[in-house]
C-alpha cells in the first residue's frame, strides 16, 4: 500500500511539471506553428502575432499583409466571436496584433454553421475586446 501511494505522488508530481505554466495570454507560440499542426493546438488557448484584417466578409488572421492581399488561405486562420472587437475594427483592420484566443479546428462545427467572412474553417475564438492589440504604437 505504501508503495503505491508513493508511486501515485510522484506520478502526479512528474505530471504537474510537464503542464506548462498559462497564464491569462495562454502559451505563446507562432502562428506559423498553429497552421502546420492545428491538430496539437486545437482547444488550447494561445497568444501569436498576427496581421489581422476586419471588413466586411473579411474577419481573419494572416501571417503577412501579402498574404491577405494574396487571399492564400494555407497562411490563415479565421476569427469567430469577432463582434467582441466592433468598438476598435477600424484602429485594428490590416495592423499587425498581438492576438490571443482559443484554437477551434472545426468552427463551422461539421458544417451546422456558414461562416462568410471565414478564409477557411481553422479559427481562433477571441474571448473578448483585450484579446487583440496593437503589437506596438505603430502597429508594425
Amino acid at each position: 500500500m505504501r508503495a503505491q501511494v508513493s508511486l501515485l505522488i510522484a506520478s502526479l508530481l512528474l505530471f504537474s511539471c510537464s503542464i506548462p505554466a498559462v497564464g491569462s495570454q495562454g502559451v505563446t507560440t507562432r502562428m506559423e506553428d498553429v497552421l502546420a499542426h492545428p491538430d496539437l493546438y486545437n482547444g488550447k488557448r494561445l497568444t501569436f502575432y498576427a496581421w489581422v484584417s476586419l471588413r466586411h466578409e473579411d474577419q481573419n488572421l494572416w501571417v503577412t499583409w501579402n498574404d491577405h492581399q494574396n487571399w492564400e488561405t494555407r497562411k490563415c486562420m479565421s476569427l469567430t466571436n469577432y463582434d467582441v472587437l466592433s468598438g476598435k475594427a477600424t484602429t485594428l483592420d490590416g495592423r499587425l496584433v498581438k492576438v490571443t484566443g482559443i484554437v477551434r479546428i472545426d468552427a463551422s462545427e461539421k458544417g451546422a454553421f456558414i461562416r462568410l467572412a471565414a478564409c477557411r474553417n481553422l479559427a481562433l475564438e477571441l474571448l473578448d475586446a483585450t484579446s487583440v492589440e496593437l503589437k506596438d504604437a505603430t502597429g508594425r
